[in-house]
């Protein structure tokens, strides 16, 4: 028995028929495929060891990520984590097509100088930045930054 019923999800409707997916009112969306790199290896299984930076670890995340042909990589931001956006500096002078989320958190550099910081990362990595604006985690991880307005 053949099946050519629709299941259809916003934006698009797949089918079962030879011709593939179709795009409903005229709108075609893409598919990004984004990784994490960390500083040091570890999981939510494996507890994190060695140094807070580990410099080969970035290279080597950084080159499977763009070996296995991921579009992006998210380089994220915690109050106790390396600075992101050096941690991406690093990563991109290891790949050539690897594109980055660069995760910053406003209100502890003055904006005008994370603009600069972002575009001249953007200007040596070929235009392979972009950044995450995040709030922070908790009040708690909010604090250890030197934030004492809190998250709400």
């Amino acid at each position: 028995m053949e099946f050519h019923s629709p299941v259809c999800l916003p934006l698009w409707c797949f089918s079962t028929r030879s011709n593939g997916p179709q795009p409903l009112a005229g709108v075609f969306m893409s598919i990004e495929f984004i990784g994490y790199i960390a500083t040091q290896p570890g999981s939510e299984i494996h507890p994190r060891s060695g140094a807070t930076i580990q410099p080969d670890y970035v290279k080597t995340v950084a080159k499977a990520h763009e070996d296995a042909g991921f579009d992006r990589a998210l380089i994220a931001y915690h109050s106790n984590s390396p600075d992101s956006t050096l941690v991406a500096a690093h990563a991109a002078s290891v790949t050539s097509t690897l594109k980055f989320l660069v995760a910053h958190r406003p209100g502890f550099i003055s904006p005008t100088v994370a603009a600069r910081q972002f575009a001249t990362l953007d200007v040596f990595n070929g235009g392979r930045t972009a950044v995450h604006i995040i709030t922070g985690g908790d009040d708690k991880e909010l604090r250890a930054d030197g934030s004492h307005i809190g998250k709400d």
